[in-house]
């Protein structure tokens, strides 16, 4: 079992668990509800949980254990029980979320770093902070402020003896949150976690319909270069005299567009946002810009020095992302050059009233490791990878080249 058989019993009918990370080592089966309180609608979230030591893999996946009752406890793929926790565990969640009768993959990843006293930190897989968890008592309850919602957490150990563990999140008072929480919802989960975002609509209308909201406010017309400046100055170091760039998700044409069409360089942008296209075009008269879906592309091969790519892979599907990368693979030449900046951590979710405007934006990011996988599986040579920081979080900068 994931815990000591004599956990003990503790006023209240609780069991206590002496540690948190011993206890919750190993698989899990997570079956979560998710309510909106505003509507009424229901959702729900099934799938498993790994905690593992970090810097481990993830062995041979939960397919080989049986987890068709969430009371058989955390098991490993080989059917070994949970053992000891050293240092920081990552919490690797993947499994199904369902709303409104659509069903989609969700996943996300947490860190939980152990304390000497049996007690754990848990932070968001970018170091930020969610929560402290006591387990000792075999009841906790916690406090994760987020923008203006405040998140009411409550674990209980349900039955250490068969490793069941149920607790719950509820938002209040307002349904507009950071990115990384969920909006008004409470859920329940045997993980005692935060539950996916649910998505009603489709992510790619969201996303344009945000950046149609917030063009403005995201970047103003005369917005200098700031954090672009210095990957700009680096991309025309490497480009040949008037380059083909392709820049995918160029947003209002600044800075990246403006910057290389002044150098003399032929550009060519595409955005989802109508808003921003447009936009860009004014700003931007020498370059060429399409309003388009990137993952729907048909742009010939080896026709393009560069591709710059800044935080738009975010913004798709995550079973669309690697083959993107891949057709930017192909229409890179020979020794052309992929700028791309994506998601540090694990995530996939929404925040409503983005920057102020009445409009809800969505992301999904799979962590920095399986960028830095998927743009290696495409054929890409990654010379360089930096850790971008943005308030208390930040992203992944990647530099690869076609050999």
């Amino acid at each position: 079992m994931p815990t000591e058989p004599d956990a003990p019993t503790v006023p209240g009918g609780l069991y206590g668990v002496p540690d948190a990370a011993v206890y919750l080592a190993g698989w899990w089966t997570v079956d979560r509800t998710v309510l909106d309180v505003r509507t009424g609608t229901q959702g729900t979230f099934r799938g498993t949980a790994h905690f593992r030591p970090e810097g481990t893999g993830a062995a041979d996946g939960p397919e080989a254990t049986d987890r068709s009752e969430a009371t058989d406890g955390p098991k490993g793929p080989d059917g070994s029980e949970g053992g000891t926790a050293p240092g920081v565990l990552l919490h690797v969640e993947e499994g199904e979320l369902t709303w409104n009768g659509t069903t989609v993959p969700a996943t996300r990843t947490l860190r939980l770093r152990p304390r000497p006293d049996g007690t754990a930190d848990v932070t968001f897989a970018d170091g930020r902070p969610f929560h402290d968890l006591d387990l000792r008592t075999g009841h906790w309850t916690t406090r994760h402020p987020c923008a203006a919602d405040r998140y009411d957490g409550e674990f209980t150990v349900v039955s250490p003896g068969s490793g069941t563990c149920a607790g719950g999140w509820a938002a209040r008072p307002r349904p507009r949150c950071c990115a990384r929480c969920t909006g008004k919802t409470f859920a329940r989960s045997r993980d005692g976690g935060l539950p996916s975002v649910p998505v009603t609509e489709a992510p790619k209308d969201l996303v344009r319909r945000g950046y149609d909201a917030v063009s403005y406010a995201y970047r103003a017309d005369d917005a200098g270069d700031d954090t672009y400046a210095p990957w700009i100055a680096a991309l025309l170091d490497r480009l040949p005299g008037r380059a083909d760039v392709l820049d995918l998700g160029c947003g209002c044409g600044v800075p990246v567009a403006r910057s290389l069409s002044a150098a003399g360089h032929a550009v060519t942008g595409v955005d989802l946002s109508e808003v921003q296209v447009r936009r860009a075009r004014d700003l931007v008269p020498q370059a060429t810009f399409h309003r388009a879906d990137a993952a729907g592309l048909d742009l010939a091969d080896a026709s393009f020095d560069a591709v710059v790519c800044l935080y738009m892979l975010i913004h798709l599907p995550l079973d669309e992302q690697p083959a993107l990368l891949s057709r930017i693979a192909g229409w890179l030449r020979p020794g052309g050059t992929l700028l791309a900046v994506a998601g540090h951590g694990a995530w996939t979710g929404t925040e409503e009233n983005w920057l102020g405007a009445e409009a809800t934006m969505w992301w999904s990011h799979p962590g920095a490791d399986t960028y830095r996988e998927w743009i290696t599986a495409a054929g890409l040579t990654v010379d360089a990878q930096a850790f971008v920081p943005e308030g208390a979080g930040g992203h992944a900068l990647f530099w690869a080249r076609r050999p």
